[in-house]
């Protein structure tokens, strides 16, 4: 498709140093400077892909769970029996054997890709940190893009608490783009790190945050507290 969602049958996709820069039909004007570009026959179908900002994916693998009632918070449900006998457990186990993390890798990035996802995140085990050097295969990883061109994105799971925000700042500092979990509950427990940080002011910098409920903090922004 071009901008205007024209699907085009037979067409040219114009790239500039990993931007689309034009989509044209065949025999249409190409736009400047690409006159002599050697153009490569894909002998397919150029899909857009889709962007996922939160997932963990390595648990892609599992069938979805079951969960036996609703939860106030996500600190809740980590706990429970069933919790840890059909997800963390399972992927404790498989989280120790290198011998199957790269089929595992290889088999939830095709399932990203059947859904139309060619960007993901969520590349570590809790069991095995080193899981992320097997995530260097068909889908674009937001974390670890090997692309000097597409900065890296930061990631935490944990909520910010008082005692650690100013090592929490260093930290954003040295990204572009921070994703993290943010606000993933309905009670007062999970609104807690809100007046526990608005004590202090301070300022995102040049750092985008990207919480875990899609709420977005743009850059330069000065903030009371975090979050907001």
């Amino acid at each position: 498709m071009d901008g205007t969602r024209r699907v085009i049958q037979d067409g040219l996709l114009c790239i500039d140093k990993g931007s689309i820069v034009a989509v044209t039909a065949t025999g249409e004007p190409v736009p400047s400077g690409f006159e002599g570009v050697p153009v490569v026959n894909t002998h397919g179908t150029i899909f857009p892909g889709l962007i996922e900002l939160h997932n963990h994916l390595s648990y892609d693998l599992l069938r979805l769970w079951a969960v036996p009632r609703q939860y106030s918070n996500r600190g809740q449900w980590a706990g429970i029996p069933e919790y840890r006998s059909t997800i963390s457990g399972p992927m404790k186990v498989l989280g120790r054997r290198p011998d199957l993390l790269a089929p595992l890798v290889r088999y939830v990035e095709c399932k990203c890709l059947l859904g139309g996802t060619t960007t993901s995140q969520g590349i570590e085990l809790f069991s095995n940190a080193g899981a992320r050097r097997f995530y260097r295969g068909i889908v674009r990883n937001v974390e670890q893009t090997n692309d000097p061109n597409l900065p890296e994105a930061g990631t935490r799971i944990p909520d910010v608490d008082a005692n650690d925000a100013e090592s929490f700042l260093a930290r954003i500092s040295q990204k572009k783009c921070y994703l993290l979990h943010l606000a993933e509950g309905l009670d007062k427990n999970r609104a807690q790190p809100f007046p526990e940080l608005a004590v202090q002011a301070w300022s995102l910098g040049d750092c985008s945050i990207i919480g875990g409920n899609s709420l977005r903090c743009p850059a330069k922004r000065r903030l009371r507290g975090y979050g907001r």
